[in-house]
């Protein structure tokens, strides 16, 4: 499916491996008064990647990658979360943090 201001296209079927893909082109092409508030393009793009790197540290158990200007900034496989805490957030905090695993009730940590 895409979809291109307010319209939407057809979905359609694709060969693709098992999950989805999201791609994101001239986000704000067609809103003006967001434009004039929006900075450089490498701030925007840091609020993207932080984003990413939320979800991606949230779900070790899914592959993702991140590209920007047609260069992949992340390839990150399904993996343990301490090894995508590792490679998203470095090699001394992953080395030096502690796991941590405790319930109670309904909560889990």
């Amino acid at each position: 499916m895409q979809v291109k201001g307010s319209h939407l296209s057809q979905t359609e079927p694709t060969a693709l491996a098992a999950g989805f893909t999201v791609e994101v082109h001239d986000l704000y092409f067609d809103t003006p008064a967001r434009r004039k508030f929006l900075k450089t393009e490498v701030t925007e793009f840091a609020h993207c990647e932080e984003t990413f790197r939320r979800i991606a540290l949230a779900r070790a158990d899914i592959s993702f990658t991140l590209q920007h200007n047609e260069k992949a900034r992340f390839h990150l496989q399904s993996t343990d979360a301490t090894q995508r805490i590792t490679k998203i957030l470095g090699k001394e905090f992953g080395q030096t943090s502690v796991y941590l695993d405790e319930r109670a009730a309904d909560f889990h940590l």
